[in-house]
């Protein structure tokens, strides 16, 4: 269903228009406003007090009683050149307290930038109904006059009398008097001296005809279409061979009559950067600190001091971001497996003195013997039987400790592995959000 463009008196300006027939006041008409609606058509509602979203607002250039129908009043204003880079869907005419009096929903125009490569005055205007337009302040700019198609169109129109000026105001001709004019005019001799006659301008045109060369000082036509091609080529500029044609231009920008317009509302869904700043803030909130790998803080960065020669520790529970004075790397021990050691070793040779002998005694046999030559046949021993006798010496030896001496070597039985801990580093710094 197409879209519907029209414009209603709010309750404001109801109860203005009101206020200025019941004190034969008129009501003052000072701006005009222009906005985008957010980027969609919004209808007009009658208890509305601003524009949905609003992109300019300027004085309002005239406000008059239109020719054609009394009952409607027109407010004109002009959008300069300089103001511009929006679309206009939404218009308001406000008085000058600020009340939205009028507001109407306004077909899309793209009012581009001045510097953008279209620049343009936009003439915007709107027609509000009323049933007296004398209560309404009728006002026009002297220093912004613009005169447009649609007024000479309305000012054709009104072809018996488009000024609405008396006979008494001027003098008007009778038709009596109109008459006797004409007449005397076609009885004059030469009412048209200073002009060519027919045959004159005849003559003219022969003896230009018969010129050789009667344009000797324009371009020819083989000289202009040179001049043509050479202008044309530099306008181009040397473009590749696949958008040298209007026609492939126009297919490059997917034929949209409305391209800019296009391209501005698609810009218009991306993320400003104002919001995508907020995002930002919203993930990484000031005071936020960040390990950077670089000499000095990004912007919207502050680096953070006292943090010299320190490593990075992660920890359970409370205690992040904290700048602790612990060793790096704790005391610990290296420990080596079970192994054997060869050796080359001799034992010195001691003799033991008495009293480093250990406490012992001897058993000493004996047995009785008779000498053959004793002519008695007794024995030397007296009172000693002849069958063995056993003793006992007394005990003998000191049981003191004693050392020998040991001589030779103790060798690895294989070579130990050495290695050297030198960690590698990288320099960081550690910097807060903004």
């Amino acid at each position: 269903m197409p879209e519907a463009f029209y414009n209603i008196l709010t309750t404001l300006g109801l109860n203005a228009l009101a206020n200025a027939q019941a004190t034969q006041t008129p009501l003052p008409l000072v701006n005009f406003a222009v906005g985008d609606s957010n980027g969609v058509y919004s209808a007009p509602v009658v208890g509305q007090i601003a524009l949905v979203n609003e992109v300019w607002r300027g004085t309002i250039n005239r406000v008059y009683v239109s020719l054609k129908d009394a009952s409607h009043i027109v407010v004109e204003a002009l959008i300069p050149a300089a103001d511009g880079g929006f679309n206009v869907r939404e218009a308001g005419v406000f008085d000058g307290a600020g009340n939205l009096i009028a507001v109407g929903k306004y077909p899309l125009t793209f009012k581009p930038a001045l510097g953008s490569g279209s620049e343009k005055d936009l003439y915007v205007r709107m027609i509000m109904q009323v049933t007296n337009a004398a209560n309404v302040d009728q006002t026009i700019d002297p220093t912004l006059i613009y005169l447009t198609q649609w007024h000479l169109d309305e000012h054709a129109d009104l072809r018996n009398n488009p000024h609405v000026v008396t006979v008494a105001q001027i003098g008007a001709e009778t038709p009596a008097g109109a008459q006797t004019k004409v007449d005397t005019h076609r009885d004059v001799a030469a009412p048209h001296s200073g002009h060519e006659t027919p045959a004159g301008a005849q003559t003219k045109v022969d003896t230009h005809r018969d010129v050789a060369a009667p344009h000797s000082g324009h371009e020819t036509p083989a000289g202009a279409q040179a001049k043509v091609d050479a202008s044309i080529s530099a306008l181009m500029s040397a473009p590749p061979a696949v958008l040298d044609t209007l026609n492939e231009l126009a297919a490059a920008l997917g034929d949209d009559p409305n391209f800019a317009t296009t391209m501005v509302n698609a810009l218009a869904t991306k993320e400003t950067p104002a919001g995508a700043q907020a995002k930002v803030n919203a993930l990484l909130p000031s005071g936020t600190r960040m390990v950077f790998v670089q000499a000095a803080a990004p912007t919207g960065w502050t680096k953070v001091l006292g943090m010299d020669g320190r490593g990075i520790r992660l920890v359970d529970g409370v205690g992040g971001g904290l700048a602790g004075n612990s060793d790096a790397f704790g005391a610990h021990t290296h420990s080596v497996g079970e192994h054997g050691h060869g050796h080359t070793l001799s034992v010195a040779s001691h003799t033991l003195t008495v009293s480093e002998m250990p406490i012992h005694a001897h058993t000493l046999s004996a047995t009785d013997t008779v000498e053959s030559n004793d002519p008695a046949g007794g024995s030397y021993l007296a009172g000693v039987a002849s069958s063995p006798v056993t003793a006992t010496t007394s005990n003998s030896g000191g049981g003191a400790g004693h050392g020998h001496g040991v001589s030779g070597a103790v060798s690895n039985s294989a070579a130990f592995n050495t290695s050297s801990f030198v960690p590698k580093y990288v320099n960081s710094i550690v910097c807060s959000k903004d």
